[in-house]
């Protein structure tokens, strides 16, 4: 049975890491809130995060494997990517967006 284990977790332990990492990232965007005063922190949004966790872990992780990155940065950018939830990244890429269409063309 231990050997199951280790071969799951071997085979799976990417995953379980973006698991981990993704869930971590959403529990400090909570406890953030928490501190604003705008939730309480034993309450139904601490469960509703757990989807938003996972769905942006593996979002990040997709991304990541794309661009092989592995590692603490792939760990990192779960973190972050997790924190920010799906508002957070289209914030940041609406941002990116603007600039890049600001920008004057190297041609002209």
């Amino acid at each position: 049975m231990l050997h199951t284990l280790i071969d799951y977790l071997t085979t799976r332990g990417a995953w379980v890491m973006a698991f981990f990492f993704a869930v971590s990232g959403r529990i400090l965007y909570h406890t953030e809130m928490v501190k604003k005063g705008r939730r309480r922190f034993w309450s139904w949004r601490l469960l509703l995060e757990l989807p938003t966790a996972v769905g942006m872990g593996v979002i990040a992780y997709g991304g990541c494997a794309l661009v092989n990155i592995t590692g603490d940065g792939q760990a990192a950018i779960i973190a972050v990517a997790s924190y920010l939830g799906p508002h957070g990244v289209n914030e940041l890429w609406a941002l990116w967006l603007e600039r890049k269409r600001s920008e004057p063309s190297k041609s002209e």
